[in-house]
């Protein structure tokens, strides 16, 4: 399985957020997703959107999701 984990906070670098498979979101792809999102209500909302975007287009059969 392709599997996905969405966490928060992050301990040393904000990408180790959104992972696919234990590696974390490239910088440049979570950068040009955060902008895409970034006039959710919060933060949160913001990451949570740029997640299951990134988990859709990479084929994410299962998914861990920490929820706020």
């Amino acid at each position: 399985y392709v599997s996905g984990l969405f966490t928060s906070p992050h301990l040393l670098r904000k990408e180790e957020r959104i992972q696919i498979n234990g590696q974390c979101i490239p910088e440049e792809e979570f950068d040009a997703l955060i902008e895409k999102y970034s006039g959710e209500p919060s933060l949160f909302g913001t990451y949570t959107c740029a997640c299951v975007e990134w988990f859709e287009k990479n084929g994410v059969e299962i998914a861990v999701m920490e929820r706020q």
